[in-house]
């Protein structure tokens, strides 16, 4: 029983848990591209659903290709990194709904941009409001808001205050 499971056992327990929606949502949102190509001109080679480095860590090269099936595995591995990155900095307490919002953000921006946020401190007081909102602030590319970065985290702020 969940109940018998030490509060720090169930947090790393909960760290490994990717739902349907968070594996949906972000694969909706990266979308998915067989061949390696560039989101807008000035943005780096990306490749599958939105990784911009290979498994070995090396950036993505124009002419790269992934299969689907490939892509999708990878993501989801991906997303339990990143979901077990940032317990390491939430030190509070949160729901299934804002790990999701805040593993999708931090796929999308980075597990250290993630970890030094706002977003992050105010979380850690315990303000679960004003981090919901933080996330809102994170649509810029390049200093300027993005129409589909601006559509995501609507999206995730909404997940995030349910």
């Amino acid at each position: 029983m969940l109940s018998s499971i030490p509060p720090g056992v169930k947090k790393k327990i909960a760290a490994f848990i990717i739902g349907a929606g968070l594996l949906t949502g972000v694969s909706n949102h990266e979308g998915f591209r067989d061949k390696a190509y560039r989101p807008i001109p000035t943005d780096v080679p990306t490749l599958g659903h939105g990784f911009t480095k290979r498994e070995d860590g090396t950036p993505i090269q124009m002419g790269d290709t992934i299969t689907k099936e490939a892509s999708d595995l990878r993501l989801k591995k991906e997303l339990m990194l990143y979901r077990v990155r940032i317990s390491e900095c939430i030190k509070v307490p949160v729901t299934e709904n804002q790990a999701d919002a805040f593993t999708s953000l931090a796929f999308n921006i980075g597990t250290g941009a993630f970890c030094k946020s706002t977003l992050v401190r105010k979380l850690n007081l315990y303000d679960y409001q004003g981090a919901c909102q933080e996330i809102l602030r994170w649509d810029l590319f390049q200093g300027k808001p993005l129409k589909g970065l601006t559509n995501r985290r609507k999206e995730e702020n909404k997940l995030c205050l349910t």
